[in-house]
């Protein structure tokens, strides 16, 4: 019965504090949890910008990290860029986005 708590606390322990844990693979200093938290953001970009009517025709990138979403490519004007941003703005968990695309003329 001994072996079986020791077992069963060391199981929790390691269950409760994975969260805590840094995800390394190229972001250090971002949790797992800032991590899929991040990758939810951008599936919910991606989806918004296919689905949006006026960008869907448009290849942009996006990168997330800690919320800040990074939008680049290029679009056919100001307004689409700015149309761009308001898309993302309007997305839960976004703190702010970096509009670095480029107006193809």
């Amino acid at each position: 019965m001994r072996v079986f708590l020791i077992l069963l606390w060391a199981v929790s322990w390691g269950t409760l504090t994975s969260g805590c844990q840094t995800y390394q693979a190229g972001t250090p200093g971002r949790t797992v949890g800032e991590f899929t938290d991040d990758m939810a953001i951008q599936a919910k970009i991606k989806t918004r910008l296919w689905a949006d009517s006026l960008l869907s025709g448009w290849f942009i990138n996006t990168d997330v990290y800690r919320g800040v979403v990074t939008l680049s490519g290029h679009v056919a004007s100001k307004s689409l860029k700015q149309h761009a941003t308001e898309v993302c703005g309007g997305i839960r968990g976004v703190v702010k986005v970096n509009n670095q695309l480029q107006v193809s003329e």
